[in-house]
């Protein structure tokens, strides 16, 4: 006979509390563990204020957790549960209170005469099911702009483990990581006033000390040498040398475009090496210091290879390899040192890997890695042989580069992002704006704003795995949902006669998409993954983005009343804004020599010869760009020695003059108000500090 169970019923939801489960029209709604815990907390209170502190103890009993943990899951359940009927709410609010769950809730027991009361919910019924959970709790990292908890699956007899959970670092500027293979220290960078330097911490919490920097340099690897007594950089697509005891940073390997993997004898190091040039990506294998070095396998670009690191016997090499632009594209490839012979590890697909690193067992690996292009990187097991790849956490947190010591230890660099819109008044001639305006805080995270009209701004806001597009007053006010088609959506452009282009990725619908300013009419008009930053000629015929051909980025446009597209550039390039008038578009462009510096620059709509407007330095990154409304002008992002600023520049030549003075490097994109006097911009906050696990069966 079944045993009974409580029913909450309320609008098109139904929740049962012994399975934990979310019904909305009779089907499964996706929520953490935690998030439904919640939920059955507010529901057996409902009507009733709720304390932030009662909630707290009630769903992570005898575990201290931040108030952002709570804050997550309630963002979560609000936007599942109101998602679905707008202007329904069902979660309300008390400022510096708590929360109240209001509107009419219906209580069935199902199993039980209908005439009889529903028993109430007890602590040993509520431990029952914690129990059951898939989830388990191993420990809780600080968290900061609406971060969750951390959770680790529970693992099955033959899957890794991991517990032990805690946080090396506390200053949340860290970046990549990596420990020393005899456990002692932890290699990590960290931004401060100064810029990005590279650090070391002993891992027994004792004493820590920049060994370089600060570093004006892109670092894209770290590794430690096998003897722990110097630590190896990817800087500007060189491997460096830096003695553990400090001193200046000496280039060893140039063309190096993956933390290195050294050989468990530590008598050679891999690495992976691209060619735009020839179109090649390659695992290469040399003596430390670049001398000896043989080509152990080659892929053709769109082909390439990532993330890598020697399997313990050292006889071959467990490699990241994919198609650039492809949508969860990217496997994990075995190669033999001898030979070179490649064949698969697991069938499984990822979108993004970031760190590998075999479990002391040799059994498997773990890797950082994501399924889809917005999901946050997470960590995963892959068996070894057998391949079965197991997602260990499931959180909103984000973790970055992997390695493990010979005990065990797994140190990752492990954050929380959230981005909110801001705009920034234009200020007068030789003066840079200090101050941005700071809109309604919708309480999620809103990412590449455009305007849609004077005083309307169209956004994509972030909701874990899915992006949507939606549109607000400037003010941040009147916040209304846009789409609706199932996708991932991101990236709105907008013409003056309001028509929204956005980029989704969505299956064989994946590509661009079109629809009016209040969201009707959608439908897509070009077809192909991995689109990126549409721009519309004014009248909404013409729409360039970035698409991947042969393995780099580069212009294409497509005319939306016939949907045939072409490529508008064949050297790399990205970012691309039409001018007013439609004859000129602007674009990031790199014309692929070794010594050519990256530019802005301009080509005809139809592609042709490009003009510089500027060259950019280095180490300087572009993140959009657009046109000024009278066409005379450039506005562009760049992110530089740590500071992300809006510049302006005459396309005809001409010194740049900085728009905006922020002293920070948040700001991601941007877009130009209609009359060309303010920037509506997404600013990230977040935190990423040294985390680490202890690996186990």
């Amino acid at each position: 006979m079944d045993q009974p169970r409580l029913i909450y019923q309320f609008g098109p939801f139904r929740f049962d509390v012994e399975e934990s489960l979310l019904l909305r029209n009779g089907e499964a709604v996706p929520l953490p563990p935690k998030a439904l815990e919640t939920l059955r907390y507010l529901l057996e209170h409902r009507g009733r204020l709720v304390s932030k502190d009662d909630l707290i103890k009630a769903v992570w009993p005898d575990t201290f957790v931040e108030e952002g943990a709570l804050v997550q899951n309630v963002f979560r359940l609000r936007r599942a549960l109101e998602g679905v009927d707008e202007g329904t709410r069902y979660i309300e609010t008390v400022p510096k209170r708590g929360y109240r769950f209001v509107g009419p809730v219906e209580v069935k027991v199902a199993g039980l005469d209908p005439e009889a009361a529903p028993a109430p919910v007890t602590n040993r019924s509520r431990s029952r099911r914690r129990s059951r959970r898939l989830w388990m709790v191993v420990g809780a990292t600080a968290v900061l702009m609406g971060a969750g908890l951390l959770l680790v699956k529970r693992q099955t007899a033959k899957s890794v483990g991991l517990s032990d959970v805690r946080r090396l670092t506390w200053n949340g500027h860290a970046g990549l990581s990596a420990i020393s293979k005899d456990g002692k220290r932890v290699a990590y960078l960290a931004d401060d006033s100064q810029g990005s330097s590279l650090w070391v911490s002993e891992v027994d919490g004792g004493r820590r000390s920049r060994v370089l920097g600060p570093i004006g340099s892109k670092c894209t690897g770290l590794s430690f040498s096998p003897d722990a007594a110097s630590i190896y950089l990817v800087l500007d697509n060189a491997l460096h040398h830096v003695p553990l005891a400090g001193g200046p940073a000496v280039k060893l390997i140039d063309d190096v475009d993956e933390a290195p993997a050294f050989s468990p004898d530590g008598r050679q190091v891999a690495f992976v090496r691209e060619d735009l040039g020839t179109g090649e990506s390659a695992v290469v294998v040399s003596n430390p210091d670049g001398s000896a070095a043989e080509r152990l396998a080659i892929r053709r670009l769109p082909s390439y290879y990532g993330a890598l690191c020697w399997r313990p016997d050292g006889k071959s090499l467990v490699v990241a390899a994919g198609i650039v632009g492809g949508a969860r594209e990217l496997g994990l490839v075995e190669i033999a040192r001898l030979g070179g012979v490649e064949r698969p590890v697991t069938s499984h697909r990822w979108a993004s890997i970031n760190g590998l690193a075999w479990v002391p067992s040799g059994s498997g690996l773990i890797t950082s890695a994501s399924e889809e292009r917005w999901m946050p990187l997470q960590l995963w097991h892959v068996s070894y042989p057998g391949g079965e790849a197991t997602r260990l956490n499931q959180d909103v947190m984000q973790y970055r580069s992997v390695t493990i010591t010979r005990d065990g230890l797994l140190a990752t660099t492990g954050g929380a992002y959230t981005s909110r819109v801001s705009v920034v008044p234009i200020p007068g001639v030789d003066r840079c704006a200090t101050e941005l305006v700071r809109l309604r805080d919708s309480g999620e995270s809103e990412q590449r704003p455009a305007w849609l009209a004077a005083g309307t701004i169209v956004f994509d806001l972030r909701r874990g795995e899915r992006g949507e597009i939606w549109r607000m007053d400037e003010d941040g006010g009147n916040r209304r949902r846009l789409t609706r088609n199932g996708c991932d959506n991101s990236s709105p452009a907008a013409t003056p006669g309001g028509l929204i282009v956005l980029a989704a990725e969505c299956g064989s619908t994946s590509g661009l998409w079109e629809m009016d300013a209040n969201g009707a009419k959608a439908k897509p008009f070009w077809f192909g993954r991995g689109v990126n930053s549409p721009s519309c000629s004014r009248d909404g015929r013409w729409v360039f983005f970035e698409f991947s051909e042969r393995g780099k980025p580069i212009i294409w446009r497509v005319d939306r009343q016939n949907g045939k597209a072409e490529p508008v550039t064949n050297k790399l390039s990205r970012f691309p804004a039409v001018s007013p008038d439609g004859r000129t578009v602007a674009l990031y462009y790199w014309n692929e020599q070794a010594e050519a510096p990256r530019q802005i620059v301009t080509v005809p709509a139809a592609g042709g010869a490009p003009s510089k407007v500027t060259d950019l330095h280095e180490a300087a990154q572009l993140r959009s760009l657009r046109w000024s409304p009278d066409g005379r002008e450039l506005f562009y992002l760049l992110l530089e020695n740590g500071r992300a600023d809006v510049w302006r520049q005459a396309v005809g030549g001409g010194a740049p003059r900085k728009v905006t003075c922020l002293d920070d490097d948040r700001t991601t994109s941007f877009d130009l108000s209609p009359d060309g006097t303010r920037i509506v911009c997404s600013r990230v906050d977040g935190w990423s500090d040294v985390v680490l696990f202890r690996v186990g069966r």
